[in-house]
């Protein structure tokens, strides 16, 4: 197993002061040991001699959060954490060391909680990451998706803890619950070196939209707030979810999305190659997996037919 200090320990000595990679435990080692960088860009060492750099003086969650995501303001949440209240969130998030704070993220809409567990191993480009997409789907999407009101990172829901599942949508109380594994080491955590591109030297950076700089985190944050905004959509609108789910089928040479799961052959097959075998378990898997392949900014034909389906459906909010 090549642990991360190891393999940021090899870029130094080779004189690599600059590399890409979306392995969460190897990016938060580097940021740990004096690395920078934005939120999905290469990370780089500046001033540097060629020694392992000092390990720089740990920022707060909150402060580290606002300056990954520059939109946003975080402040921690103003009340006692202990008592009944306290007991009873760490009893649902299915731990006892969580922690909360506020987001503001300047779109007009009502900030909404951000909940994790507070220790200090704690991945928090990733926690930013989510924060991210979900100020980006409040921006795109307004009060469409505004009813989302706290992102859990926890082990309360039901096949977290045995890593069955990575997210979870509530509907019914506005919640997205993120499985806390994602944000924490891994034991197994196994940082490839073909995963880092050491000759990572732009002159601009990369498209802000490029596949291969998200992760996990960013994927299934997209994938559970598709569910809250779909859900939302189709209590508020239904017929024109009906006309949603024919136009986004008619990709497939079905009349609607249902029908690509339901009658199986060719259609299904398709999806499953293009999307994903988890998309084929049902309608709202179906869209939901779609939708995190749109904005994690994945250029296939699929994905785009998609995309141009919620610009029709979802017109952007007036500013």
């Amino acid at each position: 197993m090549t642990d991360a200090r190891e393999i940021l320990a090899t870029l130094v000595r080779d004189g690599v002061t600059k590399f890409q990679s979306s392995d969460p435990q190897l990016r938060d080692q580097a940021r740990r040991s004096g690395w920078s960088g934005s939120l999905r860009g290469p990370l780089h060492l500046d001033d540097h001699d060629g020694a392992s750099p000092p390990a720089p003086a740990p920022a707060s969650v909150p402060e580290t959060i606002a300056r990954l995501v520059p939109v946003v303001t975080v402040t921690t949440k103003r009340g006692r954490s202990g008592g009944i209240g306290g007991l009873v969130r760490h009893a649902l998030a299915g731990m006892s060391d969580t922690t909360e704070v506020v987001v503001h993220d300047g779109t007009g809409l009502r900030p909404f909680t951000v909940r994790y567990p507070d220790r200090p191993e704690l991945f928090v480009e990733e926690l930013a990451r989510a924060v991210d997409v979900a100020t980006g789907f409040r921006a795109r999407f307004g009060a469409a998706i505004e009813h989302v009101r706290l992102i859990a990172f926890d082990h309360g829901q039901q096949g977290f803890k045995s890593a069955h599942y990575s997210g979870m949508a509530a509907p019914i109380l506005g919640d997205v619950h993120l499985n806390a594994s994602m944000f924490l080491p891994r034991e197994r955590a196994e940082p490839a070196a073909a995963g880092v591109d050491r000759a990572a030297e732009p002159s601009r950076p990369r498209p802000a939209r490029a596949p291969g700089i998200y992760t996990s985190t960013d994927r299934t944050t997209a994938h559970e707030f598709w569910h809250q905004l779909e859900l939302a959509f189709t209590t508020r609108q239904y017929t024109a979810s009906i006309e949603f789910r024919r136009q986004v089928g008619a990709y497939f040479g079905v009349e609607t999305v249902e029908h690509v799961i339901q009658r199986g052959g060719p259609a299904r097959d398709r999806l499953i190659g293009e999307v994903s075998a988890y998309a084929a378990t049902n309608a709202l898997e179906a869209t939901a997996e779609m939708a995190r392949l749109w904005w994690c900014g994945n250029e296939t034909p699929v994905a785009q037919h998609f995309g141009q389906v919620v610009d029709q459906f979802f017109p952007e909010p007036r500013r």
